[in-house]
């Protein structure tokens, strides 16, 4: 029987980002945040320091990768000794499909190897929700379409602190003299748009960019988002 510290623990897991087939995805209810994934591990109880802003990946196997990601800002899930604390626990001992706040939680079941990530709570930096990551290396689906923008396509992009590549799908409309709107649809699954004109990248929401050139390409960093944007997609060449 699992300790009263233990449930508290699952219980204030805010949030949780799965990168699974949707067949392989389930929720009791739609928009719960409640999800049940095929993972390596079970009942096993994963600590990591992580203090003030940063991030960690931990393998669990041989594709399995757990990803947490905390900032000053950040609440919940949090141990006295401040560690984030990932619960790994099959379905049968946890039926009520979150905590007792109403909060969120994961439920991962032993099985095949998969890939997912926790990202707690945070306002501030926009992570307090539920959706998908960009599987590893491939591409999300293409939200966006040329009916609505001059060009769509996929840019290279990353969490901050993460080795971990994703393709992030962006649509674009140019303007003259190389100004140019991008929609991004972040690793997070939200959308974010940037502005390029005379070589400064700015975002209407007000988050600070900060901008790299080389060669062709654009590094741009938003908050924990970082995106590779070739000069060719802003020029349309």
């Amino acid at each position: 029987m699992r300790s009263p510290i233990r449930r508290a623990a699952v219980a204030r897991l805010l949030a949780a980002a799965l990168v699974l087939p949707a067949s392989l995805v389930t929720a009791s209810e739609p928009g719960s945040g409640v999800y049940a994934l095929d993972c390596a591990s079970s009942d096993e109880t994963y600590r990591i320091s992580i203090r003030g802003d940063g991030s960690a990946e931990v393998q669990l196997g041989e594709t399995t990768f757990m990803e947490l990601l905390t900032s000053y800002s950040s609440f919940g899930n949090r141990t006295p000794n401040n560690f984030l604390v990932a619960v790994l626990f099959d379905p049968e001992a946890s039926p009520i499909a979150a905590g007792p706040d109403g909060s969120p939680r994961i439920e991962l079941w032993s099985g095949e190897s998969a890939y997912f990530a926790l990202i707690n709570g945070d306002t501030k930096r926009r992570l307090d929700y539920c959706g998908p990551l960009g599987t590893p290396g491939a591409a999300a689906d293409m939200p966006y379409s040329t009916d609505e923008y001059d060009a769509v396509g996929y840019l290279d992009c990353q969490l901050a602190g993460s080795e971990i590549p994703r393709a992030c799908p962006f649509g674009i409309d140019r303007g003259d003299a190389g100004s140019a709107s991008l929609t991004i649809q972040t690793p997070f699954g939200k959308e974010r748009t940037l502005n390029h004109a005379t070589g400064s990248f700015t975002d209407p929401s007000g988050d600070r960019v900060s901008v790299q050139r080389e060669g062709h390409l654009w590094r741009v960093t938003v908050g924990e988002e970082h995106y590779e944007i070739p000069n060719a997609a802003l020029m349309g060449d």
